[in-house]
């Protein structure tokens, strides 16, 4: 304050502007470079009927750096990533009673917008069939093993007035099986082995019927004829989604073994 020397006169309009001029030239960058390095990820996830699906887990990895992000979706089937950095991402959808999601996403430093669909899971059967002392000896198959009957009797049909009320969706009643048919161990075959693996999938109609069997991995094609025929003969009751039938698919894996 006793400084003769310095120059106590205001501020004049010139250096205001030029004061100005160099915070905005400084924070622009600034604010511009913050806007590229992050962005948001967000969107919706549906179930086959376009019913919103609630609770779902998401997660994202970047992968090259392998940071995770997860979320879960709200309860109208919304949700949203923030601040994620430019790269790529696999992305995994997880929810009971539906297939996981996998797919990539990538992030260029602008707001990424998707929806997000989930399909009704799987069913998975484990079969192992072991020679009778006959196959073994004879080559001659017990054939009056090879059909176990189930109930036969279908669940009823629910009587639902709101299956999709307000949009959200993801209810599901799984199958049950009430014909369940046993392979038979083919007849001699020279060139089996102890153990012969079939892989197969199959879709199950809408009534519970298995209208489609496909073998998903080689096999000898003895085994894979014995495992396709039984499989072919499986009956369910309806798998309900919102209250309708719906298709589910389903593999199965049939071992046949010697001993």
């Amino acid at each position: 304050m006793l400084d003769v020397g310095l120059n106590r006169r205001p501020i004049t309009r010139f250096t205001r502007a030029a004061i100005a001029v160099g915070v905005v030239a400084i924070t622009l960058p600034i604010a511009a470079l913050a806007q590229a390095s992050f962005s948001t990820f967000s969107g919706s996830v549906f179930d086959p009927m376009n019913g919103l699906l609630p609770r779902t887990v998401l997660i994202l990895t970047n992968t090259t750096t392998e940071a995770k992000y997860q979320v879960r979706s709200d309860a109208a089937g919304r949700f949203e990533f923030v601040g994620l950095p430019p790269g790529d991402y696999t992305l995994e959808a997880n929810l009971p009673g539906f297939s996981t999601l996998r797919g990539t996403v990538s992030v260029t430093g602008q707001d990424v917008f998707q929806e997000i669909r989930l399909h009704v899971g799987e069913l998975e059967e484990t079969i192992t069939v072991v020679a009778e002392p006959s196959d073994r000896l004879t080559g001659t198959a017990t054939r009056s093993r090879r059909l176990i009957e189930g109930p036969l009797r279908k669940r009823p049909l629910p009587l639902c007035t709101d299956a999709l009320a307000g949009g959200i969706g993801g209810r599901i009643r799984p199958p049950v099986k009430i014909r369940d048919v046993r392979p038979i161990y083919p007849e001699a075959v020279a060139d089996a082995r102890d153990e012969e693996i079939v892989h197969l999938n199959a879709l199950i109609a809408t009534d519970g019927t298995v209208k489609e069997v496909v073998v998903v991995e080689p096999a000898h094609p003895v085994f894979a004829a014995a495992a396709v025929v039984a499989v072919r003969d499986w009956a369910f009751d309806e798998t309900l989604l919102n209250c309708a039938p719906t298709e589910v698919t389903m593999r199965v894996s049939v071992t046949f073994r010697k001993e």
